[in-house]
């Protein structure tokens, strides 16, 4: 997936989602319940992202969206004394070595 590609997928998704939270602020639940909304899209998210990258890839990226909020979080990532997954720009690059061929 070309960085450009990542990044909209990342950046759609976390204002679908935030959009979400607000509505859900506001008494509306989409996460239970007869209108699971988000669940469709995470399966979507899923999905494009398993269509180019192996499990280890896909764990990244979940790293990335749910443990570090999409960096928001200011977690560094390394391996070994290597940094890795700062940003959407440095996630995308490691990443890349576990792209499906």
């Amino acid at each position: 997936m070309l960085l450009n590609e990542f990044q909209n997928l990342l950046e759609k998704y976390k204002s679908y989602s935030d959009k979400l939270s607000e509505l859900h602020d506001l008494g509306f639940d989409f996460y239970e319940g007869k209108f699971q909304l988000i669940s469709d899209v995470e399966k979507i998210v899923d999905i494009s992202i398993a269509s180019h990258y192996n499990e280890k890839g896909i764990d990244w990226v979940n790293w990335f969206i749910y443990e570090n909020d999409y960096g928001k979080n200011n977690l560094e990532a390394k391996d070994g004394d290597e940094l890795i997954c700062y940003d959407v720009n440095s996630l995308h690059e490691y990443i890349n070595k576990y792209h499906k061929k």
